[in-house]
């Protein structure tokens, strides 16, 4: 499969490196030529798009992709600051990252996945002892959840299906969680939600 990940930093280089690993053919796209094509030109052809860029540039960047008409693409975003001290982002309440971006690329099939899990687990490894790290996806379109179900499978991730778009809402504040445990309550990054059914 062609995968087209925009954004060379620790998410979307790790899940790029994953993917490649499983045997796909990997694109990467970035601003600096160092690192990859122009975004524009890595998505030409790809049946998946990875989005993995800082929500500050997200719908700017979107917008110039042609819409991506057919294609899966996996929204890893989360519409926070990335850094202390940048300037705050409208709250989004009622609706989601992931929703605005549905807006702007209605003809694509956006997922929403790994949002929630730190670049550490998917650079080094989802297994912790034996437990494998869960990924809730959530996207309008139920085949292409499953296209990407079988891709977090593939990296060992172990796929949970929230449903539609809307679910978004909540993944999004879970990351917030995510973020607020590893960094200011001091647990470190060595840690993965699991979702536990009996």
């Amino acid at each position: 499969m062609r995968i087209a990940v925009l954004g060379t930093g620790k998410i979307g280089g790790g899940l790029g490196e994953r993917f490649r690993e499983a045997g796909h053919d990997v694109v990467m796209g970035s601003r600096d030529p160092a690192n990859g094509v122009p975004y524009a030109e890595a998505v030409q052809g790809a049946e998946v798009t990875v989005l993995a860029l800082p929500w500050r540039v997200a719908e700017e960047t979107v917008v110039t992709l042609g819409g991506l008409a057919g294609q899966v693409v996996i929204d890893t975003m989360n519409p926070y600051a990335n850094h202390p001290g940048q300037a705050a982002l409208p709250e989004l309440y009622g609706t989601s990252g992931l929703e605005r971006l549905q807006e702007l690329l209605p003809a694509a099939r956006l997922v929403k996945g790994w949002n929630h899990v730190y670049a550490h687990t998917i650079r080094t490894s989802p297994d912790f002892d034996g437990q494998v790290a869960t990924v809730l996806l959530c996207g309008d379109d139920e085949a292409a959840r499953g296209v990407v179900a079988g891709l977090a499978r593939e990296i060992g991730f172990d796929p949970v299906d929230v449903g539609d778009a809307t679910g978004a809402r909540y993944l999004e504040p879970l990351a917030g969680l995510m973020i607020r445990m590893a960094i200011p309550l001091g647990r470190g990054f060595e840690m993965a939600f699991r979702l536990l059914t009996r």
